[in-house]
């Protein structure tokens, strides 16, 4: 009596090894070696036998799927195992952060066909003037964990006095700094040069004061 044992692959059925023949009562003969597959891990031999008893091995193999975030790694989706030639998932829907705008997934792949889409985010950075909304630089692009930009040279205004950048940030981590302004108002006597009323400072657009009652001297 006779038996074969073949040794085959899952994916695009090469044989791995000579197909060996079995006679009567002989065992079957060791595995061969764990076969390398480029793109792919190997993670084992199925075997199968039919009713005369010939029996194949399938190897068989596997691959990841992970999502994992640019900005702290964590994984947004558990991870897939690909079996064989199973194709890879659709892409989950786009994910959400406290602090920015979701960009782009990107995906790279290792030798062992292992696949990793990571989630890119955006913010911005924008410097306007908090009177008239005129832009001082073009709006800054941040990827991920990018830093905010030097802020820029303090601006001028005719008529006016830089005093600081007011920085305000939104839920998704777009910043705007809006540069603020002072004027002051002062009331002198033109005989002795004293001050009849307090120094009264303007912010931004602010309105001056009704003037003073006429003074006496």
């Amino acid at each position: 009596w006779t038996r074969t044992v073949t040794y085959l692959d899952e994916i695009d059925s090469s044989i791995y090894m000579e197909k060996t023949t079995l006679h009567d009562k002989e065992g079957e003969p060791a595995e061969p070696k764990n076969p390398e597959k480029k793109g792919y891990t190997f993670t084992g031999w199925a075997r199968t036998e039919d009713d005369k008893g010939n029996i194949v091995y399938k190897a068989q193999w596997s691959r990841t799927v992970i999502y994992v975030d640019a900005v702290d790694e964590t994984i947004h989706v558990p991870k897939t195992t690909l079996t064989n030639n199973q194709a890879e998932p659709a892409a989950p829907a786009d994910p959400t952060k406290d602090g920015y705008t979701f960009d782009r997934w990107s995906r790279t792949e290792d030798d062992k066909g292992n696949i990793t889409y990571t989630a890119h985010w955006t913010r911005t950075v924008t410097y306007l003037d908090e009177i008239d909304s005129s832009i001082y630089m073009d709006t800054t692009t941040l990827h991920d964990k990018e830093g905010e930009p030097a802020a820029p040279k303090d601006p001028e205004k005719k008529g006016y006095t830089f005093t600081k950048w007011l920085r305000t940030e939104d839920d998704k981590g777009n910043i705007v700094y809006k540069a603020q302004w002072s004027r002051t108002v002062i009331y002198v006597d033109a005989v002795d040069d004293t001050i009849h009323y307090p120094k009264t400072t303007l912010e931004n657009d602010q309105a001056e004061p009704a003037a003073p009652a006429d003074p006496t001297n």
